[in-house]
Protein backbone atom coordinates (compact mmCIF):
# COMPACT_ATOMS: atom_id res chain seq x y z
CA UNK A 1 0.00 0.00 0.00
CA UNK A 2 1.44 3.01 -0.95
CA UNK A 3 0.11 6.44 0.43
CA UNK A 4 0.26 9.87 -1.12
CA UNK A 5 1.00 12.85 1.23
CA UNK A 6 -0.77 15.99 0.55
CA UNK A 7 0.35 18.12 3.44
CA UNK A 8 3.59 18.44 5.04
CA UNK A 9 4.79 16.16 7.61
CA UNK A 10 6.58 19.04 9.57
CA UNK A 11 5.63 19.43 13.18
CA UNK A 12 2.67 21.91 13.53
CA UNK A 13 2.95 22.98 9.22
CA UNK A 14 -0.28 22.56 7.78
CA UNK A 15 0.92 23.67 3.78
CA UNK A 16 -0.17 21.66 1.25
CA UNK A 17 2.92 20.04 -0.60
CA UNK A 18 3.63 21.11 -4.29
CA UNK A 19 4.07 18.57 -6.84
CA UNK A 20 7.65 17.68 -5.54
CA UNK A 21 6.87 16.95 -2.05
CA UNK A 22 10.75 16.12 -1.23
CA UNK A 23 10.27 13.90 1.10
CA UNK A 24 6.78 15.02 2.52
CA UNK A 25 8.13 18.32 3.49
CA UNK A 26 6.98 21.54 1.73
CA UNK A 27 9.55 23.90 -0.22
CA UNK A 28 9.91 25.54 2.70
CA UNK A 29 10.46 23.56 5.38
CA UNK A 30 12.61 20.77 3.07
CA UNK A 31 14.67 23.80 1.99
CA UNK A 32 15.47 24.45 6.23
CA UNK A 33 15.77 20.97 6.70
CA UNK A 34 18.43 20.23 3.81
CA UNK A 35 20.24 23.31 4.76
CA UNK A 36 20.59 22.07 8.67
CA UNK A 37 21.60 18.97 6.84
CA UNK A 38 18.14 17.46 9.25
CA UNK A 39 16.67 15.51 6.18
CA UNK A 40 17.94 11.84 7.32
CA UNK A 41 14.92 12.05 10.01
CA UNK A 42 12.19 12.46 7.00
CA UNK A 43 14.05 9.64 5.29
CA UNK A 44 12.28 6.56 6.75
CA UNK A 45 8.77 7.13 7.23
CA UNK A 46 7.01 4.09 7.75
CA UNK A 47 3.74 3.43 6.04
CA UNK A 48 1.61 4.08 9.71
CA UNK A 49 3.40 7.77 10.33
CA UNK A 50 2.74 8.55 7.10
CA UNK A 51 -0.57 8.31 7.91
CA UNK A 52 -0.48 9.74 11.23
CA UNK A 53 1.32 12.43 9.94
CA UNK A 54 -2.54 13.13 7.43
CA UNK A 55 -4.23 12.75 10.67
CA UNK A 56 -5.10 15.55 13.75
CA UNK A 57 -6.02 14.02 17.27
CA UNK A 58 -9.42 15.77 18.78
CA UNK A 59 -11.21 14.39 21.22
CA UNK A 60 -9.70 11.33 20.59
CA UNK A 61 -10.96 11.12 16.82
CA UNK A 62 -7.75 11.23 14.21
CA UNK A 63 -9.58 14.26 12.14
CA UNK A 64 -8.22 13.80 8.48
CA UNK A 65 -6.24 16.62 7.25
CA UNK A 66 -6.19 15.36 3.99
CA UNK A 67 -8.66 15.89 0.85
CA UNK A 68 -12.38 15.57 2.38
CA UNK A 69 -15.04 14.63 -0.73
CA UNK A 70 -18.38 16.43 -0.44
CA UNK A 71 -19.74 13.39 1.71
CA UNK A 72 -17.13 14.52 4.39
CA UNK A 73 -15.34 11.50 4.55
CA UNK A 74 -11.46 11.48 3.91
CA UNK A 75 -9.79 10.58 1.02
CA UNK A 76 -6.52 8.97 0.09
CA UNK A 77 -4.62 7.24 -3.03
CA UNK A 78 -3.43 3.97 -2.26
CA UNK A 79 -1.70 2.39 -5.37
CA UNK A 80 -2.99 5.23 -7.36
CA UNK A 81 -6.12 4.56 -6.46
CA UNK A 82 -8.50 6.96 -4.66
CA UNK A 83 -9.83 5.35 -1.53
CA UNK A 84 -11.91 6.19 1.43
CA UNK A 85 -9.21 7.38 4.49
CA UNK A 86 -10.97 5.45 7.06
CA UNK A 87 -11.17 2.04 5.09
CA UNK A 88 -7.52 2.60 4.79
CA UNK A 89 -6.78 3.34 7.96
CA UNK A 90 -8.91 0.51 8.98
CA UNK A 91 -6.98 -1.82 6.59
CA UNK A 92 -3.56 -0.08 7.53
CA UNK A 93 -3.89 -0.55 11.63
CA UNK A 94 -6.24 -3.44 12.17
CA UNK A 95 -6.44 -5.99 9.11
CA UNK A 96 -8.83 -6.83 5.95
CA UNK A 97 -11.96 -5.95 6.41
CA UNK A 98 -14.16 -8.65 5.76
CA UNK A 99 -16.20 -9.43 2.16
CA UNK A 100 -19.79 -7.50 2.31
CA UNK A 101 -18.81 -5.40 5.51
CA UNK A 102 -19.02 -1.47 5.91
CA UNK A 103 -16.93 0.27 8.14
CA UNK A 104 -18.96 2.18 10.62
CA UNK A 105 -17.21 5.05 12.64
CA UNK A 106 -18.26 4.19 16.54
CA UNK A 107 -17.61 8.04 16.91
CA UNK A 108 -20.13 9.68 14.25
CA UNK A 109 -17.66 11.59 12.72
CA UNK A 110 -17.16 10.64 8.79
CA UNK A 111 -13.74 12.50 9.00
CA UNK A 112 -11.94 10.45 11.50
CA UNK A 113 -9.66 7.88 10.66
CA UNK A 114 -9.24 5.93 14.70
CA UNK A 115 -8.97 2.31 13.96
CA UNK A 116 -10.32 2.61 17.47
CA UNK A 117 -13.14 4.37 16.68
CA UNK A 118 -14.16 1.83 13.39
CA UNK A 119 -15.81 -1.32 12.74
CA UNK A 120 -16.79 -3.58 10.13
CA UNK A 121 -20.94 -3.93 9.95
CA UNK A 122 -23.30 -5.20 7.77
CA UNK A 123 -24.51 -2.77 5.40
CA UNK A 124 -28.06 -3.02 7.09
CA UNK A 125 -26.47 -2.29 10.55
CA UNK A 126 -24.63 0.98 9.03
CA UNK A 127 -27.36 2.41 8.18
CA UNK A 128 -29.61 1.39 11.40
CA UNK A 129 -26.82 3.32 13.34
CA UNK A 130 -26.85 5.97 11.21
CA UNK A 131 -30.40 6.80 11.28
CA UNK A 132 -29.99 6.00 15.32
CA UNK A 133 -27.33 9.08 15.38
CA UNK A 134 -29.70 11.33 13.17
CA UNK A 135 -32.31 10.90 16.17
CA UNK A 136 -30.06 11.61 18.81
CA UNK A 137 -29.03 15.01 17.35
CA UNK A 138 -30.79 18.12 18.92
CA UNK A 139 -32.90 19.79 16.31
Amino acid sequence: MRYVRTHCVYDGCDRELDNHGARGLCAKHYARERNAGNLDRYALLTREQQFRAMTQERDGCWIWKGHVAASGYGLTSIQDRTVSAHRASYELFVGEIPEGLEIDHLCGRPVCVNPAHLEPVTPAENVRRRDERRKEMPA
